[in-house]
């Protein structure tokens, strides 16, 4: 899954940046495109033993346990779109 994000930002100061031409001194813009990627891999297993199977599974869930608690120590914040913001897709 793919997403590109575009941020367009416009500044200027009142009544002097609307002035043709000079106007353009007293105005700042900036166009910003992000673009997020999830990539999910796999890899399957079979195994005919219980205990294996078992095993397995725990340790997938203590590697899980452990990403899970670095992204919350990180205080990640999901992405939210404002007003200004458009998603591509």
């Amino acid at each position: 899954m793919i997403q590109d994000k575009a941020t367009n930002t416009r500044n200027q100061t009142p009544l002097v940046g609307e002035i043709p031409i000079l106007g353009n001194l007293f105005k700042a813009k900036d166009d910003n495109i992000t673009r997020v990627e999830l990539l999910i891999a796999i890899t399957p297993r079979s195994s005919r033993d219980n205990g294996q199977i078992r095993a397995i599974a725990r340790r997938n869930f203590a590697i899980r346990s452990t990403w899970t608690n670095v992204v919350r120590s990180a205080k990640l914040r999901p992405i939210v779109a404002s007003s200004s913001t458009r998603v591509l897709r």
